[in-house]
């Protein structure tokens, strides 16, 4: 069974997700937890009549035989998901880690799978990639996946121990690509601090990876900068680290860098979750150089809190957990909370320059809240957005999209929030599109990789 944590970089192997949730249950942070008594809320949640379910999103089924979902057992290991990619032929890449059923030796793990959601065979070792890196060095373990378009390589960002960032590079085939890293041995890595949470590729080649300093006071989030073949690139910040700390250290700490963009400049785009007890969102803008740009909010950052006038500190639970950027450069940020007994989805939106989104919201304010989930405390999930803006996010076994104004989706579901039954103990991670009408979700079911392909009915 695993608790839903993977916040602030640490790898704890043996059946877990990655966190300090120990230094959260410090701070009355609630810890996740499997739903697994709500799972008949989960098959009952949202119910409609046949005819309605029929133009909603539904498991798509050409994917998993039939199914729509699938599993997958990797022999001798405990593994999870926590990225995802489509590929341009529609062929699906998660990555993650796979440990030992006693805790030991933990790996990355990168998986193939054709479009109809069988294993890749042309792929690694029949479908799958595992390092063999010394288990004292360990924990090993991927955040994140993203193709070079070019060349048909991946890119797995994450890290190991507890305080290096590491990025590797797969050739096509599913091999390491020995052209990578300094000592070409088809990864690089830095210590950091803690592991990356996440990954993006600039459009000079430029790798970022974004987490957290365990080391500095109040934990500054992190972004390092390697060039296309591994190296790490002293022209970005101070020598290819940019530290940043825009809060009270003795107050909050940050929870790593979740969310990662690229501009069209060669700037970046950051965000993650702030710990004050409750929870806020960070999001700060970099230069090319990694300098703050100081035109964005204020002096390059902002922050963004939830009011909940029942709480003792007045603001709401909240895990700020995942970003997007739409065509128009309007940066939302979404995740796991709770107002009161609400366990709902937080999101907020920010303009290009950093101005709370007005357009966003029923009340106007750049905020949104949908209820109807059944957790308030997952601290990993998955996101994606349209050109126009339209959001889909995955967290724990919920499935939301929310319009371009943030209003739910009810064509999309019941109150814009599927609740996924089957299989059993679904946690999702990752989200990534597959076209213009599906949508891929990972993470785990149980002790098994958890992949799906939901579709929803063309518009009428």
């Amino acid at each position: 069974m695993y608790p839903r944590c993977l916040a602030w970089g640490w790898a704890i192997a043996a059946r877990t997700h990655l966190s300090t949730c120990e230094t959260a249950r410090g701070r009355g942070t609630k810890m996740s937890r499997f739903a697994l008594v709500g799972l008949a809320v989960a098959l009952t949640m949202g119910a409609v009549p046949p005819s309605a379910d029929a133009r909603r999103v539904r498991p798509d089924p050409t994917f998993g035989g039939g199914r729509g979902w699938l599993t997958t057992r990797i022999p001798g290991s405990s593994p999870v998901a926590y990225g995802a990619a489509v590929l341009r032929d529609r062929r699906i890449v998660i990555a993650g880690q796979a440990t030992a059923p006693d805790g030991s030796n933990s790996q990355i793990l990168v998986v193939r799978y054709r479009r109809d959601g069988r294993l890749d065979r042309t792929f690694g070792s029949r479908g799958i990639f595992k390092t063999a890196l010394p288990a004292a060095a360990g924990p090993f373990l991927a955040t994140s996946v993203v193709p070079e378009r070019s060349t048909g390589r991946l890119l797995i960002g994450g890290g190991y121990g507890q305080d290096s960032m590491l990025v590797l590079r797969l050739t096509a085939a599913g091999r390491l690509d020995r052209t990578f890293g300094r000592n070409r041995a088809g990864l690089a890595s830095v210590p950091a601090g803690g592991i990356a949470n996440s990954l993006a590729i600039q459009p000079g080649g430029g790798i970022l990876l974004g987490g957290s300093n365990a080391n500095g006071p109040g934990r500054p989030m992190v972004v390092a900068r390697f060039t296309r073949h591994g190296r790490l690139d002293r022209r970005f910040g101070q020598g290819g680290l940019v530290q940043a700390m825009f809060w009270n250290p003795n107050l909050a700490f940050s929870s790593g860098v979740s969310g990662l963009a690229t501009t069209l400049d060669g700037g970046v785009i950051a965000s993650g979750h702030l710990d004050y007890g409750y929870g806020s969102a960070g999001v700060f803008r970099l230069s090319s150089r990694g300098r703050f740009v100081r035109s964005f909010g204020t002096g390059g950052h902002v922050e963004v809190k939830f009011s909940d006038p029942g709480a003792r500190s007045g603001f709401a639970q909240w895990f700020p957990c995942a970003m997007t950027v739409d065509a128009r450069g309007r940066i939302t940020v979404t995740g796991d909370g709770s107002i009161g007994a609400t366990n709902a989805l937080l999101s907020t939106r920010l303009r290009r320059r950093g101005a709370l989104d007005r357009s966003f919201g029923k009340a106007r304010n750049g905020r949104v809240v949908t209820p109807g989930l059944l957790s308030g405390d997952d601290t990993t999930c998955g996101a994606t957005a349209s050109a126009a803006g339209s959001l889909i996010v995955g967290v724990g076994s919920n499935l939301v999209k929310l319009r371009p104004n943030g209003a739910p989706n009810h064509g999309f579901a019941h109150r814009g929030v599927l609740a996924i039954g089957k299989p059993p103990q679904v946690n999702i991670n990752a989200v990534a599109r597959s076209g213009s009408r599906r949508v891929v979700l990972a993470g785990v079911a149980g002790n098994r990789l958890y992949v799906a392909r939901y579709v929803r009915p063309p518009r009428r």
